[in-house]
């Protein structure tokens, strides 16, 4: 983060990868994307805290939420475009793609296919 480019510009066209991490205080996400060098280049680095009633979350459904809001969060930059959401909770694979008993997740993948 110390050299040059330290932020790039966005490129129409180019693909996306969203790095998300979660914690039990605050959510926290990359935006990088493929530049002409060819090499990954952070766009823009994100976050926000946790509401109160979202601290009391199992950290499966924290992290599911981090995803969540990251994509609806940076939607004026991947609608369109190919991206990869890439976090370091592997539960969220099955929980995002499978049926899930929870019914808020259930409404965050339905969000996550059609936000607008």
């Amino acid at each position: 983060m110390l050299d040059a480019p330290i932020l790039a510009l966005p490129r129409r066209h180019e693909h996306y990868i969203v790095d998300v991490d979660a914690s039990y205080e605050q959510l926290g996400c990359c935006l990088q994307q493929l530049q002409p060098d060819p090499e990954y280049h952070p766009i823009g680095y994100y976050s926000r805290a946790l509401l109160p009633a979202e601290k009391t979350d199992f950290a499966t459904e924290i992290e599911a939420l981090g995803v969540v809001w990251a994509v609806t969060y940076l939607r004026s930059y991947l609608e369109g475009a190919k991206f990869v959401v890439r976090c370091d909770h592997r539960a969220l694979l099955s929980v995002l793609t499978n049926l899930s008993p929870n019914a808020r997740i259930k409404r965050w993948r339905v969000q996550l296919r059609d936000p607008a």
